[in-house]
């Protein structure tokens, strides 16, 4: 085995998304394209060092990658991540364990819902990805996110839409009006790509 890179957020590189990726495989890619920018192997100990490395980015992407690609043997991490105390990476590893068919996924999903969500992304993200298994009970999350003055809250929020199919659509709508060009941007991006 070739020697694994020692990670530090001061190298953290972050590559400019694939263009042409369908919505609903961007963020799986994306992550990919992270570790693959930072050097990190698609390998069981390259996903062990990222979710291991104590930087969120790096966690959460090797929580994606895990799951896309059935790595049952860092479940382990993911369960300590799900539970902690950090943001993207907690939705994420959560995430990714429900996708890996273990139960606790789903309910350390269902109890980032209950985070402050201008204090965290992680309820945001996670209503989407409980979406995403065709749970919408975080739905009233994303509305209450979509009202937040803080703009990161709102994009993620937006991006969650999509997930919710026709309830979110008139959100969706709505979004387009949104005082953050890129917000606005964002969601005619979305609707477009329906």
């Amino acid at each position: 085995m070739s020697e694994l890179p020692r990670l530090s957020l001061e190298t953290l590189v972050l590559p400019d998304p694939r263009a042409g990726v369908p919505f609903a495989d961007a963020e799986d890619v994306y992550a990919e394209d992270i570790l693959a920018a930072n050097d990190v192997p698609l390998t069981t100990e390259g996903l062990q060092l990222a979710l291991d490395s104590g930087i969120e980015l790096l966690q959460a992407a090797a929580a994606r990658v895990a799951a896309r690609r059935g790595e049952t043997s860092v479940a382990g991490s993911l369960r300590s991540l799900a539970t902690g105390g950090g943001d993207t990476s907690r939705a994420a590893a959560a995430f990714a364990l429900a996708r890996l068919g273990e139960p606790e996924g789903l309910e350390a999903l269902v109890a980032c819902l209950d985070l402050p969500i201008d204090a965290y992304v992680a309820p945001v993200q996670a209503a989407g990805f409980l979406a995403r298994l065709g749970d919408q009970r975080g739905f009233d999350v994303v509305e209450r996110a979509l009202r937040s003055s803080n703009e990161l809250v709102r994009a993620v929020a937006v991006k969650q839409l999509p997930f919710f199919g026709e309830q979110g659509r008139p959100l969706l709508k709505a979004a387009v009006g949104d005082s953050d060009a890129e917000i606005a941007r964002q969601a005619r991006y979305l609707l477009e790509d329906e």
